[in-house]
């Protein structure tokens, strides 16, 4: 073999390595990019459990599962671009919470914060404007705390009333 085909034979197999190298890593990045951003902590959750709540509010304990126990109005108060919803998450829940209110067709309203356990938000921004009790859909989805993969999700009709 000459010596102009031993660094050809060369030049090939440091390139196949590179191709092999960047193969790998490309293949590393993928798996760890899954693109979910882990939602961030509700800047307005409150230490502890939400004691004024208004009479029709029907608030209701909810066992999700052996991990994740919330409370809620089912009924919630509509005030100042707010549905008062009073979104607890248990002090003896393992997993983090989180609050999504949809229209009647499906769109987002509004949706809280990560909500930790022994934390609660009395209230969530909403984009909509009811004329009167106005039908919304919620759901209540739970994250592991470490990894934020899902530990289940519940979903339901809320009334949200209006003062008139």
């Amino acid at each position: 073999m000459s010596k102009i085909q031993k660094t050809a034979i060369a030049v090939v197999g440091v390139i196949l390595v590179a191709l092999i190298i960047a193969t790998v890593a490309v293949f590393v990045y993928k798996q760890n990019d899954s693109g979910f951003v882990p939602p961030e902590a509700d800047a307005n959750a409150l230490s502890g459990y939400p004691t004024v709540i208004d009479e029709y509010a029907q608030y209701q304990n909810i066992r999700m599962n052996e991990d994740f126990a919330f409370s809620m109005a089912l009924c919630p108060l509509y005030v100042n671009g707010k549905a008062e919803v009073y979104f607890a998450n248990s002090k003896d829940s393992k997993a983090y919470g989180l609050i999504k209110l949809y229209d009647s067709d499906g769109n987002l309203i509004g949706e809280s914060g990560l909500v930790k356990p022994g934390k609660y938000v009395q209230s969530v921004e909403i984009s909509l404007v009811p004329k009167r009790d106005t039908e919304i859909s919620v759901r209540v989805l739970s994250y592991e705390p470490k990894t934020y993969y899902s530990l289940g999700t519940v979903s339901g009709k809320l009334s949200l009333r209006t003062v008139n």
